[in-house]
């Protein structure tokens, strides 16, 4: 090939090359958002309010900072919520408010969009984790504490990352994602009538008693039954199929399928949670054990718990504490038996 031209493709590869950094450094300066930063003098913490990644992300940072830092793992919500309709806001509130000397610094995204956004959930919280741990000189212990889509999301976290987080706190989390797709298939194909959906409850693989169910109003069951037809196409969405046509993706977003933990979780459960029912963490349980990690998991059954209802909140208040002792002193509570198959 003539020299000329050999030259002139070079000089052309080294132009494009050039543009295509001086793009990436525009696009990334027109991206950047200036956090909102807000000073709260009577309880004495700083609230940043920004973006990252294309997602809100919200962090509260004390005066009385006990250097150690919790990551928050919202729930499930319909849409890229508001910073104030996530219960992660209220959370950072009372870390932000607890009567004791010193306090967390706590953070949190919205993910940026809504549904089953497992994927962008585990993306967007490490994300905001690296940035705050960089820019705001945490030295300390690092926790993720996940709600329902949360606690899965932490779950799969903490295993994929035990050189960056410390510890999972899980309250009512998904495990596993397949057998909550046919769970909630199952209630779609049963008949719109109140008698058959609390058959189903009483029975596998819900194994919720007669007198709990039999206290639900039929308006509230056929209710229940709705929300999981509204479901299922965001689930197959999030995956691009059922379990039976992409299984691999079902598994990829199953705590279930990455067992293979090195840092100490704990799950709070309700005992009559329909919406993630006792046997998603019988198989979590078991995958651990199977993993031959149960030294770093123990599980907690709130008695007459709902799912994300205000029993199991109030104990998970109580089992935080003894989760924090666990990650800071090293010191693992008794082991938990595996959570039954029933109540």
């Amino acid at each position: 090939m003539d020299r000329r031209i050999i030259r002139l493709w070079q000089l052309f590869s080294i132009i494009l090359m050039i543009l295509t950094i001086v793009g990436l450094q525009f696009v990334a300066t027109v991206n950047a958002k200036k956090p909102e930063v807000n000073y709260n003098p009577v309880l004495g913490f700083t609230r940043i309010l920004g973006t990252l990644g294309g997602a809100k992300y919200e962090i509260f940072m004390p005066d009385n900072w006990n250097g150690m830092l919790v990551i928050g793992c919202r729930g499930y919500h319909d849409e890229d919520p508001e910073i104030e309709e996530v219960a992660a806001h209220y959370l950072g509130i009372i870390f932000m408010t607890d009567e004791k000397p010193e306090h967390f610094a706590f953070a949190w995204s919205t993910y940026g969009e809504g549904g089953w956004c497992i994927d962008t959930g585990v993306i967007r919280t490490h994300q905001l984790t690296e940035y705050v741990i960089e820019n705001y000189n945490v030295e300390g212990k690092v926790f993720l504490h996940g709600v329902s889509m949360g606690g899965l999301i932490a779950c799969l976290l903490g295993e994929k990352y035990p050189s960056l987080y410390d510890g999972v706190f899980d309250v009512c989390g998904v495990k596993d994602f397949a057998s909550l797709y046919y769970h909630k298939k199952a209630i779609t194909e049963l008949p719109a009538n109140p008698t058959a959906i609390r058959a189903y409850m009483n029975g596998p693989p819900a194994y919720l008693p007669t007198s709990f169910t039999s206290t639900i109003p039929n308006n509230k069951l056929l209710q229940m039954q709705q929300n999981q037809i509204s479901t299922l196409p965001l689930m197959e969405m999030e995956c691009g199929g059922t379990p039976d046509t992409k299984l691999k993706a079902f598994e990829r977003r199953s705590a279930t399928c990455h067992a293979d933990i090195s840092i100490p979780v704990m799950s709070v459960i309700g005992q009559l949670d329909f919406g993630v029912p006792l046997f998603q963490f019988r198989m979590y349980y078991d995958a651990v054990e199977a993993a031959s990690c149960l030294d770093y998991y123990r599980s907690y059954i709130v008695e007459g718990g709902q799912h994300c209802d205000e029993s199991v909140l109030e104990a998970a208040l109580v089992y935080w504490e003894i989760f924090v002792d666990w990650v800071v002193d090293g010191v693992p509570p008794v082991p938990t038996p595996p959570p039954p198959w029933s109540p």
